[in-house]
This record gives structure tokens, sequence and C-alpha cells, in this order.
């Protein structure tokens, strides 16, 4: 395959150049500190994990346990879809988040690359619709988009190029909506790698695609934490956090303290970094399509188990 990388960098250079300027105040909570400030680290919980619960019902369960930040889904079969929330119903949800002052730093989404040009549209359509979801909902701090990219570990070398040539519409569909997206390394996607995520991101070159840093993916692989962080940081405008009972490579994913992943250790080097954006606990699937799985349950035993550790950090 052509490697079509090098026009997409000459123009994303432009489009940085035209698009900085305005695009500070447009990122959401999530960004970084250039220098020691008190820290200013929003801990969310996402309702990717809350499906059966009513959106405005978990907005208060969460209140009360005490996170300050969600995580909306918009995925088609999901009630917070964009095409499903009437004007009415998005003033609503607007309204709650603001009675409760729960901050939106992050809608998520499903949109793999690697897919038919019909469907490649489609996609298309749905980021425009979420940006405008995000900014009916929080026009003063849009919240980024945050999706998977899909593909296969094996297939790496064969579609990487693609994978930045479809960035590049996405960066033009963000910047037409004026929402950032920020996309997911996975364990079982094409993008597995923090140095695939490093380069990809550095093809793209643009300032509306960015990263959501989620080392479960990476720990599961083995790949080093420091290193991971410190190469990958930098792009990341959101983090997920949940935790790994797996080995040898093997998925099994547990709620965020309930694994392998040293946490002191993590929010220390947030800490370290002046990291001064959200971490959002987010549920796998394999969790939450149990039988018996109990949403609020799963909702404060990743409270308990996380915030004092947020607080020794000094990030809470």
């Amino acid at each position: 395959m052509l490697d079509h990388s090098a026009s997409f960098i000459n123009r994303r250079q432009v489009l940085q150049g035209i698009a900085i300027s305005t695009l500070g105040a447009l990122l959401p909570v999530t960004t970084f500190a250039t220098e020691e400030k008190s820290a200013a680290v929003s801990f969310g919980f996402s309702l990717y994990g809350m499906k059966s619960v009513a959106t405005t019902d978990a907005f208060r369960i969460l209140n009360r346990i005490g996170y300050d930040a969600v995580e909306l889904v918009c995925m088609p079969d999901w009630s917070t879809a964009p095409e499903s929330l009437s004007r009415e119903e998005r003033t609503q949800i607007k309204q709650e988040l603001e009675r409760l002052n729960l901050q939106l730093p992050a809608l998520m989404e499903n949109l793999p690359l690697l897919v038919s040009a019909e469907q490649r549209q489609k996609h298309l359509d749905r980021i425009k619709a979420a940006g405008e979801l995000g900014h009916d909902l929080s026009p003063e701090k849009p919240p980024v988009l945050e999706t998977i990219m899909g593909g296969k570990p094996d297939d790496w070398p064969a579609v990487k190029n693609e994978m930045v040539e479809e960035l590049g519409r996405w960066a033009d569909a963000a910047e037409a909506c004026q929402t950032v997206l920020a996309v997911k390394p996975h364990v079982s996607g094409a993008v597995h790698a923090p140095d695939s995520a490093d380069w990809l991101i550095q093809q793209v070159n643009s300032p509306w695609i960015r990263l959501a840093y989620d080392y479960s993916h990476y720990q599961i692989r083995d790949y080093d934490f420091e290193k991971s962080l410190d190469r990958l940081l930098p792009h990341s405008v959101f983090i997920h956090v949940k935790d790994n009972l797996g080995t040898d490579g093997k998925v099994q994913f547990a709620l965020p303290g309930e694994g392998n992943i040293d946490y002191p250790t993590y929010f220390k080097a947030l800490k370290k970094h002046h990291y001064r954006g959200t971490v959002m606990v987010e549920v796998s699937s394999q969790l939450w399509r149990k039988d018996g799985y109990d949403p609020v349950a799963a909702a404060k035993t990743s409270f308990a188990n996380l915030k004092p550790i947020l607080r020794s950090a000094g990030l809470a």
C-alpha cells in the first residue's frame, strides 16, 4: 500500500496553524498544566457501565457517591444516542448536569476506521451529530468524542496508512463541528501498542485528533507503564481507568483497583506530569454484560478503590 501520510502531514500543519488559536477555548477540562499548580483532576464514571439506569437517575446516583464527572454514550442502541434525544431531553440533561455540578468531559462512540465507503460517510455523520450534542449539553466546555479505531493486531503494518487517511477525514469533520476526537488504542485493535499510537497521532498531525489513554490495554501486553505514559500523555486529552486480572496476554478486565494495575504509582506519575484532566472509570462490557451485574455497586466500589489513592497522590 502506498504511504499517503505525507500529504496529510502538510495539510494538517496548515490546519493546525489556523485552528490552534481557537482550540484552547474549546478543549474540555481534560488539559495539561505547564507549571506546578494545585491539581484540578476530576473523577468520573462512564455511563457505559450504567446502561440499565435512566440518565438523570445515574447523574444523581453518581453525585451522591461523590463523582464530579460523567461520560455519556452516543452509540445507536443507547438512550443518549444523538438521534434519540429531543431538544427538550437535551435541555433536561444539561440542566441536571448543571444542578449537580457534574462535568461532561467526554462522549463515547464506536467508530472503527476500516469500513466501507458507505459506512465511512455514516461515521462522519455520527461525528457531526455527536459534536452537536456535546455543544448542546456543555456549550462552554464541549466534551471530547472518544472512540476505539477497530482492526486486528496483526493488521497494523498493512492498514496503518489507510488509518492515517481516514483519521484525516475525521479531523476535517471534527473541526467542522468544533469537537476534539480522542481515539483509543485497544488491546484487540490494529492500534494496540504505544509506539503505533504515537506514530499515528504524529502522522495525522491535527489538533482535532488526540488520544484517550487507557493503560489497561497496554498492561495486558506487558508494555512498560512509565514509558507508555511518557510517550502518550502529551498526546492525550482523556483517561479511562479499569483493571486487568489476566496474564500472558489474556484479557480479563476488572473494576479499577481489583486487578494488577498499581494505581498508587499510576496516580503519582500523573501528578508528576502535572495532569489536570479527567480520570474516568470505564466498566468493561465483559463485566456489565454478566448476569447479576450491579451498576450502582460497581460505581461505589470503583470510587472506594480509587478516590483515596487520588487524594494520597495529591490529585483530589
